[in-house]
């Protein structure tokens, strides 16, 4: 029975299914006596769904009842999986559900991709290095996919630095190994054990490396002490490296992944890759798909657009009270409106959720052969627009106030420029910016929250702050240039 629940849960957690994979622990919990391997993946899929106070209090409990019932104590194995669903610094942090939020979406038609990535990382935890390209058009659901790879991660013994870049990072040398450095790499186990001459080289990225190896001497390039610095710090735990939005990477962190890769081969690394097709950037990474197979072990994941199934599952999870036939309807609506793009099929579904009343149907978006990446706010179909503008519209006024805020700061702003440009107190601030990321309206990193859709930025610029508004939030921060 251990066995079974054990391998259920598992088996729903690798398709992205964490809320069917909660349902299936719950029945484990009452077993008798109690397994420890049922009450880590209870507390694994608790985790993985947002309730990471609930996969908590569960350990508490289940250490209180292995005492009482059995007079021991949890294993090794518990209590580190207990510490990193514990452990919230950003870099490392399981996404957990702030108070009162409404639920994510489920992961809904990338169970076969998400699997294929979590096969990658298994071998990558046997000691094979690994690289994987995430690509697709803007809104095709990138983003949540290496999240999803991310938080799993994190709850293994491993070492997790997760970044994205924006456009403004391209014309800053090494802005890339940077993010990563910030992200984790930086706090790696295993760092110390790099020569120090690449410490050094990397100190002037990470202002924490100097302060910690005050006496290492530079000697090497940025590119060898980058790939010297992964190296040691797989050494000491598997690791793994998201680079998100990389088409908008600086040039010298590109060209040195593909040395990284060859370096990484025969050891515990994997790089995941985000890649927006579309831009002329993505052309960067040609050379480095090309040698997958052959040098490098991997491949290339495309998430694509919804099809028919995923948008009716999107339905039923959204309206769980529409009968089949207002199902089908919807659904269909979605695909003509959206053209499968997961991104506003979300936001249509959860705005009809919300009260939003579906005018009569327009002509079928997109235009041919257009995407989000040449599509402006004016261009998309009017449910599109008023459904983010009515989901915006929806939030409590602080959370609304913060992520305007955040259209009108540039690509990528912290919570202390947030809290300065809308005068909140910044543990408010921190809480609107929980609720945005949670709600994906924002992603974050160790150096700033990004919007998880530049396209959604967009609509928030033209239809739900004036360009005076915008001007008064910059002057607050002493910078009037334009967004």
């Amino acid at each position: 029975m251990v066995v079974r629940v054990r391998e259920v849960v598992e088996a729903h957690l690798t398709r992205g299914g964490t809320g069917a994979a909660a349902v299936v622990t719950e029945r484990g919990l009452a077993l008798d006596p109690p397994s420890e391997a049922v009450g880590r993946a209870v507390m694994r899929a608790r985790a993985l769904a947002g309730d990471r106070a609930g996969a908590l209090r569960l350990a508490d409990g289940f250490r209180r009842r292995l005492g009482a019932q059995l007079g021991t104590k949890l294993d090794a194995e518990t209590e580190r999986l207990i510490e990193r669903i514990r452990e919230a610094r950003v870099g490392r942090r399981v996404p957990s559900a702030p108070a009162s939020s409404r639920p994510r979406p489920p992961l809904l038609g990338r169970g076969a991709e998400l699997a294929t990535l979590l096969k990658a990382w298994e071998r990558t935890k046997g000691g094979r290095g690994q690289v994987f390209i995430v690509e697709g058009e803007p809104g095709e659901g990138k983003t949540r996919l290496l999240e999803e790879l991310a938080a799993r991660a994190r709850l293994d013994d491993a070492s997790v630095a997760s970044t994205r870049a924006v456009p403004a990072d391209q014309p800053t040398p090494w802005s890339g190994v940077a993010g990563l450095l910030a992200a984790g790499l930086g706090e790696a186990p295993g760092l110390v054990a790099a020569p120090p001459s690449a410490l050094a080289a990397l100190s002037a990225l990470h202002a924490d490396l100097g302060a910690r190896f005050p006496s290492a001497a530079p000697g090497v390039s940025v590119a060898a002490a980058f790939s010297a610095a992964v190296m040691a710090a797989a050494g000491e735990r598997p690791l793994l490296l998201v680079l998100d939005d990389a088409q908008w990477l600086d040039l010298g962190t590109v060209e040195a992944l593909a040395p990284l890769a060859r370096d990484a081969a025969q050891g515990p690394v994997m790089l995941a890759l985000g890649v927006t097709l579309g831009v002329p950037e993505s052309a960067r990474f040609d050379d480095l798909r090309a040698r997958m197979g052959r040098e490098l072990e991997g491949g290339v994941a495309r998430p694509g657009r919804f099809e028919a199934p995923a948008l009716r599952s999107l339905v039923e999870w959204a309206l769980p009270n529409y009968s089949p036939d207002a199902v089908d309807r919807l659904a269909r609506r979605l695909e003509r409106d959206t053209a499968g793009i997961p991104l506003l099929a979300v936001a249509m579904v959860e705005a009809v959720a919300d009260g939003f009343k579906l005018a009569a149907d327009g002509p079928a978006w997109p235009a041919p052969k257009r995407t989000l990446v040449d599509t402006l706010p004016a261009d998309l179909p009017p449910a599109v627009v008023g459904a983010i503008c009515l989901r915006c519209r929806e939030l409590a006024a602080r959370v609304r106030q913060v992520v305007i805020a955040a259209a009108a700061l540039g690509d990528r702003v912290t919570a202390e420029r947030l809290a300065r440009a809308t005068g909140l107190e910044r543990a408010a601030a921190e809480e609107a910016l929980d609720h945005l990321e949670w709600e994906r309206w924002l992603v974050a990193d160790a150096r700033g929250y990004v919007f998880a859709a530049p396209i959604v930025r967009d609509v928030l610029l033209e239809h739900m702050i004036t360009p005076g508004q915008v001007r008064r939030y910059r002057e607050k921060l002493g910078d009037p240039t334009p967004a």
